[in-house]
């Protein structure tokens, strides 16, 4: 259902600025996931294993790896900056690996803290966000806007409690007007070290 951000706002719902902060990782903010993901765009779609490595600051990376085959791309978001390589050519005019990007930085990186809604500063796709939590504090729901129509929404679903203290959802779903984009979480590793150097593609 599309909401009128206008609206809200009007109602005097306070709009702060959105922050790049994981949801809940490890206390020296490094860890490593490991995805099964399912990513429709129109008619096409493309079953992959997702790696990845993130920080607390918001930098990452994921590598994307066909189910049985190749390495098919990386995409890393490092210091606010976009990087991304394709390995398997014939992806290249149908798959933009940055679409990928995009989903993990704002599943796991965008949150609105101490707040139900938030600017977005800096995604030229959307300007606004409004994030549900459950009554533990847990994200539970998000709703991205742009120019007060909504573009996009995730959820947040089977909640697991990690020996770190974090809750992580073990099934991801984001719809957008162009693509679907479902995640099923196979592990999470708090506190994962690894070489900032890795964060490159």
């Amino acid at each position: 259902m599309v909401r009128i951000w206008a609206s809200a706002v009007a109602a005097g719902l306070w709009l702060g600025a959105c922050a790049h902060a994981p949801m809940g990782p490890a206390s020296d903010g490094r860890f490593k996931m490991v995805h099964q993901v399912s990513a429709t765009y129109g008619a096409q779609q493309y079953l992959m294993t997702g790696y990845l490595l993130g920080r607390r600051d918001g930098s990452f990376r994921v590598s994307a790896a066909a189910l049985v085959g190749p390495r098919l791309f990386d995409v890393a978001r490092v210091d606010g900056q976009w990087k991304s390589k394709v390995h398997l050519k014939a992806l290249e005019a149908k798959l933009d690996p940055r679409y990928l990007g995009l989903a993990i930085d704002r599943v796991y990186f965008r949150d609105c803290p101490g707040a139900a809604r938030c600017a977005v500063q800096d995604d030229d796709e959307v300007d606004a966000l409004e994030v549900d939590r459950s009554a533990a504090g847990v994200v539970t729901h998000k709703r991205f806007f742009k120019g007060g129509v909504q573009q996009l929404e995730v959820r947040y679903l089977e909640p697991e409690l990690f020996p770190d203290g974090s809750t992580q959802a073990r099934r991801i779903e984001l719809h957008h007007a162009k693509y679907e984009i479902v995640i099923a979480l196979e592990s999470y590793q708090p506190g994962f070290a690894f070489d900032d150097a890795l964060l490159e593609p």
